[in-house]
Parts: C-alpha cells; structure tokens; sequence
C-alpha cells in the first residue's frame, strides 16, 4: 500500500541439513512496524533476538507448512513469549494441522513446564495463541495497510 514502510529480514536461509552459519527457515517481513514472524525454523528465536526482535513483541506467526525445519523452533518461540510475559496471545496462521500441531507439539508436550511456570507466577492467558488454518487460495489477514494472501501448492506430500 501507498505511504506503508515495509522491511524484510532474513532470520535463517538454511534447510533441512545442519548449517550453524546460516540458521533454518525463518524471515520477518515489517509491515508499517508490524511485524510477521514466517516459519520458525531452527535458530530463529536465538537470530531474531540477535537482530533486536524479541519474541514477545512479534504477534503474528505464518507458517508455510509443516516440515520439521520450518517449525523446530515454534516451540520456543510459544514458551519463551510466554515467560517473556507476552501481552496478548498471538496469531498463528498455518496449513491444515497447524492446530493439532500447536496443541500436540507444544501444550501438551510441555504442559509440566508450562504449569511450572505459571505456579511461577506467569500468566496462563501469555501462553495462548489463536490458530487460523488456510485451507485454500486466497486472503489469509488484512487491514488497511496490507493483504496477506497464500496460494496453494504441492510440498512433499502435506498441505502448504
């Protein structure tokens, strides 16, 4: 949109295999100082820390699709936003089994960690997030300043 400034950052450029120099899938794109966390791959919260984007002041998370190295680090992306005290649940928008996965792979696999922590004193409503699964082509979020849109594609088998 016309007047909206928009910065992208490479968070990690790396695939499936190991490479310690490049991290694994993970961009932020800034839109008008919003900003999108899209996929969260392995490094990412420890680079995004790195560029000066703390976990807890990204609220919006685009997931491509379900592939181990463009979620591995969802998880610490969830918990550590949830001990940093995040100040509202955030927003996930996935492929179908965004939803499963969010609730398999981190609620309830770290659920003795996450009744540690709020025992701690940490509120149970930081560690809340609000799934939007894309199921076809189309408008994923938008507002005045911006359209996010995806556009389905064959990946290995799983939905993308």
């Amino acid at each position: 949109m016309p007047g909206t400034d928009v910065a992208f950052l490479m968070v990690g450029s790396g695939g499936v295999r190991v490479n310690p120099r490049r991290g694994g899938t993970s961009q932020i794109v800034d839109i008008g100082g919003r900003p999108f966390l899209i996929d969260c791959g392995r490094l990412a919260v420890n680079n995004m820390v790195n560029f000066g984007y703390p976990v807890e002041a990204i609220n919006d998370v685009l997931i491509s699709h379900l592939h181990f190295d463009h979620v591995c680090d969802l998880s610490d992306f969830a918990i550590l936003s949830f001990n940093n005290r995040r100040p509202k649940k955030f927003k996930v928008y996935g492929p179908e089994g965004t939803e499963r996965f969010m609730e398999l792979g981190i609620r309830q696999a770290y659920q003795q960690d996450i009744q540690s922590r709020i025992r701690s004193g940490k509120s149970p409503a930081s560690m809340d997030w609000d799934v939007h699964e894309i199921t076809k082509s189309g408008v994923v979020t938008k507002n005045n300043d911006f359209i996010i849109s995806s556009l389905q594609t064959a990946h290995g088998g799983l939905p993308n």
